[in-house]
């Protein structure tokens, strides 16, 4: 991704790093900027210019716009890019806050779309298909994540557990039993730290292949997944709150799942029908009524004496 390549500031010059603040900055008019008209507001040179866009891996000026532009697929400002540490600035209020974090989310979104790797979301949902038991791992905000994807999962059958980093020891539960086929899913925004590190070593020990899913390229733990599925993280410590990131996981968590389903779709179908019809099973047991009775039942009464017949007090 063009944005987290410009935003490691450490491998440009003091000259280039003019460059690339303005085109943070205003991403979406140097797409319509020549050269010649970048060099000037940037008061450097059109070398200078060439140089950054051969360090971000583009060919040249003109590619670099095309894939910038790729990049920024039109966000609901004007051209204006939402820093998404502090996505609010002073001063704003009502309508301008709600635009910002709208404007924020369709910008990770859009990043997130024009990044994601098919090929590897496509190796991850066969791995998937083919386990009896998918673990997954991760926590705060991921772990909350992971658990709506083991939801849907269990929607068509596939068993899955999902665990906080500090519960990994589980992963070993059906040890000295009849192996089961499985893999691990974890989710990390930095994908950086020790405990990460050692978790990765216990998973490989038991030859449970990892699918990771992660926002920090140059992560040592990728050489050790047997997939990789890398999304752009413009978030830091310094955040405020993780509205990018967060709905950036959830995408491409959706999708994933998605690519699951789409191997069996028309199993997969009666499997979700199923599941609503057992749904409806456990609310008549539950509630004692047909759910379509249960509207018409508490206009008739003010108390739960309606469902469960009056109580002698």
């Amino acid at each position: 991704m063009l944005i987290e390549e410009l935003n490691d500031r450490k491998r440009f010059t003091k000259a280039e790093q003019e460059v690339v603040s303005y085109i943070l900055d205003n991403p979406q008019k140097v797409t319509k900027l020549t050269i010649e008209q970048l060099a000037t507001v940037t008061f450097s040179s059109n070398s200078s210019i060439v140089r950054v866009c051969k360090k971000v891996g583009t060919k040249g000026f003109s590619d670099f716009k095309i894939q910038l532009a790729r990049e920024m697929s039109s966000f609901v400002t004007d051209g204006v890019r939402v820093e998404a540490d502090i996505p609010i600035e002073p001063g704003d209020h009502g309508e301008a806050i709600a635009k910002r974090i709208a404007t924020l989310q369709y910008q990770a979104l859009a990043e997130a779309y024009n990044g994601i790797d098919m090929e590897e979301i496509g190796r991850a949902a066969e791995m998937i298909d083919k386990s009896d038991i998918v673990y997954m791992y991760g926590k705060g905000e991921s772990l909350l994540a992971l658990s709506s994807f083991a939801a849907d999962l269990r929607r068509i059958g596939k068993l899955s557990k999902c665990e906080t980093f500090a519960g990994f020891e589980r992963v070993y539960q059906y040890y000295g039993r009849t192996k089961l086929r499985s893999c691990a899913v974890v989710l990390s925004q930095f994908a950086d730290s020790r405990v990460l590190m050692q978790h990765f070593r216990d998973l490989r020990e038991e030859n449970i292949p990892i699918i990771m899913i992660h926002g920090n390229q140059k992560s040592i733990l990728v050489k050790n997944a047997a997939c990789s599925i890398c999304f752009n993280n413009s978030e830091t410590n310094s955040k405020f709150g993780s509205f990018a990131s967060r709905i950036v996981k959830q995408y491409i968590l959706d999708v994933l799942y998605s690519a699951v389903f789409s191997l069996h779709y028309e199993e997969n179908v009666k499997l979700v029908h199923q599941y609503a019809d057992k749904v409806l099973d456990r609310k008549r047991f539950v509630d004692g009524v047909r759910p379509q009775e249960l509207c018409t039942s508490s206009l008739q009464a003010s108390s739960p004496s309606c469902i469960w017949g009056k109580r002698e007090l």
